[in-house]
């Protein structure tokens, strides 16, 4: 008698392969179409400088392929399309992930590899014509490792070390090099939470009808929770480190962004979306807890 049960876990373990490798490309291609190009900084920088750094990124993929090599490729891909969706929520016109008034860049490899920072989020104040900009390191991860990135950060914080990025370009700012004195907060989920969030966003690529979906789904308020409690450790960890007010102030100006954000995209979504709203996974758990004791 066959097997159906072993038959259904194949087909099953097939179609997430199928579904996998599908958001992988997808997101990958956001995450590659919207990130800096180091080449078109070499009229700034001159084109030793810029193949340098080229040649740097290649020797550190040689080295971090030998480390993969050893990871599932599952999280893999899941890392790639976090990124890539994080930086298309971050563009979306209809409803940017970070608030109207923000924009998510994806950095250059040299700074992805020698920087820690995925992506850069410009805020900016119409009135005042203000800019502020936060790096995030996107991770599926959690437990330890998750510790690990997030201890690294309190780390520079204690020293007053901020992120910088080496190839940046604004538009609106009108600027073009390097960008310093960055806060970085850490992006967590956990593989299921990704692949929950991807097979809707990318069932939106191609039916807009899930959009809706996409928007209210509970990684959204997450990853906004996420920033909110980092920031505000971060503060509390300078203020006992006693560093200068003038770094604090960093920190604080994003933590202010971050909670307008939050507090907007729950009044929009309060209604549709209160289980949502509330809703948190392993990784945030982790998270909160590690910055809970670290605060005590």
């Amino acid at each position: 008698m066959r097997d159906f049960r072993g038959f259904r876990r194949e087909e099953e373990r097939t179609l997430d392969r199928i579904f996998l490798d599908q958001l992988y490309r997808e997101a990958k291609r956001w995450r590659e179409g919207l990130s800096i190009k180091m080449e078109d900084f070499v009229d700034l920088y001159g084109v030793e400088r810029v193949r340098e750094d080229l040649e740097r990124v290649e020797r550190r993929k040689k080295y971090f392929e030998q480390i993969d090599a050893g990871m599932p490729a599952e999280v893999l891909k899941l890392g790639i399309a976090f990124e890539g969706m994080i930086i298309e929520r971050g563009v979306n016109k209809e409803d940017r992930l970070f608030g109207p008034n923000s924009l998510v860049k994806g950095t250059s490899l040299y700074d992805d590899f020698f920087g820690g920072v995925d992506a850069v989020v410009e805020f900016w104040e119409k009135k005042e014509d203000l800019y502020s900009h936060l790096g995030l390191a996107v991770d599926v991860t959690t437990g330890r490792e998750l510790e690990g990135k997030l201890g690294q950060v309190l780390e520079d914080v204690r020293k007053g070390n901020f992120a910088r990025v080496k190839y940046f370009s604004s538009q609106r700012m009108n600027f073009r090099g390097e960008l310093s004195r960055i806060p970085r907060v850490v992006i967590a989920a956990d593989p299921a939470t990704v692949k929950d969030f991807g097979q809707i966003w990318l069932s939106s690529r191609m039916n807009p009808t899930f959009q809706e979906r996409v928007r209210s789904h509970f990684l959204n308020f997450q990853i906004l929770r996420e920033i909110i409690l980092e920031l505000e450790a971060w503060i509390d960890y300078a203020r006992k480190n006693r560093r200068p007010e003038e770094e604090i102030s960093l920190y604080r100006r994003t933590l202010e962004r971050a909670r307008e954000v939050y507090r907007r995209r729950v009044s929009l979504f309060e209604e549709k979306a209160s289980q949502e709203i509330d809703q948190r996974d392993a990784s945030f758990e982790t998270l909160a807890y590690y910055l809970e004791s670290v605060q005590r």
